[in-house]
């Protein structure tokens, strides 16, 4: 039994790690994660128990179990030849009370637009350029399409009428040798003005795709380096993609 292991390569894969499985223990009474490679017949699951699981770490439990014999008890391992698309599914069950709003749909289709890396929505003119410009020049880099409820999830939502975007690098200040610290790309709309309402606006910081700070937290951070202007965060829309380590 290996807990919070995950052999993907970081630069080729983004998926549910090892340590997001263990997450789910703490909001559901079951979980189980089922996977399938194209070139293996057979279908592999984790399943465990999450709710006998807790028991063995409330603070008024005197249990002295070692880890290992709890996790032993509470989850097991089956494979099984299945004749599916690859790919992983991850099905909680009996979600507790505390976790109920992640079953709100359109809650958690925001969070996922927001904050994970999902592809560009379709009608950005120029997604294929920005991601060129990020595949050569941020390691590790990838999006992925997502679907929720059989639906896509939507990405960055960009107008269709913007101007070609400005590609660039943030180098390290004052460093003896070249050093990179993010790749950034930004896009204005082709009319003077704000782009229209619905649309994203203002620049977010991400790492391997996943975004650590929103437009607004950022606005607020440059706004507190004396950063007065606001007219990226109203009038641009873009990333900055952090590459050092």
């Amino acid at each position: 039994m290996r807990v919070g292991i995950s052999l993907k390569d970081a630069t080729q894969d983004i998926g549910f790690r090892g340590i997001g499985i263990w997450a789910g223990v703490a909001g559901a009474d079951s979980l189980r994660v089922a996977t399938k490679n194209a070139s293996d017949p057979n279908e592999y699951e984790l399943v465990v128990d999450c709710a006998k699981l807790r028991t063995f770490f409330r603070s008024d439990n005197a249990r002295t179990k070692p880890l290992i014999e709890a996790l032993n008890e509470c989850a097991g391992f089956r494979r099984r030849a299945m004749n599916r698309a690859p790919g992983t599914e991850v099905t909680l069950e009996g979600i507790i009370e505390p976790f109920k709003p992640l079953l709100d749909s359109d809650a958690v289709r925001a969070y996922l637009t927001r904050e994970c890396p999902v592809s560009f929505e379709k009608g950005f003119t120029y997604a294929d350029t920005v991601n060129r410009f990020l595949r050569k020049n941020v390691p590790g880099y990838r999006s992925v399409r997502v679907l929720l409820d059989g639906t896509p999830v939507r990405g960055l939502h960009v107008e269709a009428r913007t101007q070609q975007p400005i590609l660039g690098t943030i180098d390290s200040p004052g460093a003896k040798t070249k050093s990179s610290l993010a790749r950034y790309w930004m896009c204005h709309p082709k009319a003077v003005g704000r782009p229209e309402e619905g649309y994203d606006r203002g620049l977010r910081i991400r790492v391997r795709n996943f975004v650590v700070v929103q437009p607004e937290s950022l606005r607020a951070i440059l706004e507190q380096r004396g950063l007065k202007s606001l007219h990226l965060y109203n009038y641009w829309v873009g990333e900055i993609h952090a590459t050092h380590p």
